[in-house]
């Protein structure tokens, strides 16, 4: 599939909320602002970014304050790359490009370009994590022990991240050398410094994207599992998903 130009891929990144709407009025407000001739109503018919407390206004007629009034019809459809300004009872967003959607005979079909950099721009935080981790494994936990010294130090902190050592039966190697078997720790502590980490459980299926060094508290040979996209469920094609994720940033085979 064709990449996006490097300018789209750009603005999708740069802009906080991109949507598909349709204009329904130009020099008008759904807000407190007043009216100026560089406003309009516009109704949210797709997000294509948002942050997810904001998916509630899908459907939804928003205040845009637009970067230009060149070629907007009330009517049309656009792809409005913006930026949050005012929220509370109603949305007011600045704008700082759109794109006309052509009409078609199967209705308002969003360009192929701009899909494929919505996508992207959906899976970057994953591409990252992929993209820095050295072993990619799917596979099943097949037992849990601790990874603790068996002479603790005499002082032990609060927020001891109390690591335990997972083993994996794999079934599938994304990247890293074939194995059969995979070992990693994870804190098992409930501590606000980790109770939002990923903790391994006896029988788990999925897919785990590993590294070594980061985290300071981690032995430097461990590898870990330390941010929530390390820990993928093996659902919706995921596997797929990572592999090719995997390839991009592996680049091109010599």
């Amino acid at each position: 599939m064709t990449e996006p130009p490097p300018a789209l891929a750009e603005l999708m990144r740069s802009s906080s909320i991109v949507f598909h709407g349709t204009v329904e009025q130009v020099s008008g407000v759904s807000s407190m602002l007043p009216v100026e001739p560089r406003t309009a109503i516009v109704r949210i018919d797709r997000f294509l970014k948002v942050a997810t407390n904001l998916r509630a206004w899908s459907g939804k007629s928003v205040t845009v304050t637009l970067a230009d009034l060149v070629q907007i019809t009330v009517g049309e459809t656009y792809v409005f790359f913006t930026h949050g300004w005012l929220y509370g009872r109603s949305l007011t967003l600045k704008e700082v490009a759109r794109r006309r959607v052509d009409p078609s005979p199967a209705g308002n079909e969003l360009p192929q370009d701009v899909l494929v950099s919505a996508r992207n721009e959906a899976d970057r935080p994953l591409a990252e994590r992929v993209s820095g981790a050295e072993v990619i494994v799917a596979g099943r936990v097949t037992a849990i022990r601790s990874a603790e010294a068996d002479d603790p130090p005499a002082t032990v902190s609060e927020h001891a991240p109390e690591w335990y050592e997972a083993e994996i039966a794999v079934d599938e190697v994304l990247r890293g050398a074939s194995v059969n078997s995979f070992r990693f720790i994870f804190p098992a502590s409930q501590d606000v410094a980790w109770y939002a980490v990923p903790k391994a459980t006896a029988g788990q299926s999925s897919v785990w994207l590993l590294r070594r060094g980061e985290h300071r508290a981690a032995p430097p040979d461990a590898y870990t599992a330390l941010n929530a996209l390390d820990v993928q469920s093996r659902e919706h094609n995921i596997v797929e998903r990572i592999r090719q994720l995997a390839d991009v940033s592996a680049g091109p085979s010599s």
